[in-house]
């Protein structure tokens, strides 16, 4: 049952690693909804179950973290504006891909920390939860 996820991804992966090199437009005025989305979700979240201050703590720091993550894959897309039109396109490039594989597999092996039997590592699940 482990080697389901991971087909999964790799099935992802070679879907997206088909359309990288492919230009696509970049619509500007959409690019508030996914993170807005995720705020909604989290907010929803947190006010249901409201996690311990230490764990606000990790959040706030996975927050910012994930900023930085993001920031970064955006630098490694290569965006361009059409002289002509003024409409802004967007390219994948393979260092993005490699980026987000690497950010998968370390997510994984941090989810499963536990479950592999690392000595000494002990995660509360529902903090786990909260901030990841």
């Amino acid at each position: 049952y482990q080697l389901i996820p991971i087909a999964i991804i790799l099935v992802v992966l070679a879907l997206r690693f088909r359309r990288l090199t492919r230009e696509r437009p970049l619509r500007v005025e959409r690019l508030w909804i996914v993170p807005a989305l995720y705020l909604a979700i989290t907010g929803f979240t947190f006010w249901n179950i409201p996690p311990a201050p230490m764990t606000w703590a990790a959040a706030a720091a996975a927050l910012l973290a994930g900023a930085a993550l993001g920031w970064q894959r955006g630098r490694m897309m290569q965006i361009t504006v059409n002289p002509e039109t003024h409409e802004i396109s967007q390219r994948g490039s393979l260092a993005a891909m490699a980026f987000i594989l690497a950010l998968v597999l370390i997510r994984s092996l941090a989810r499963n920390a536990e479950t592999l039997g690392i000595p000494g590592v002990h995660f509360d699940v529902m903090a786990m939860t909260d901030v990841l």
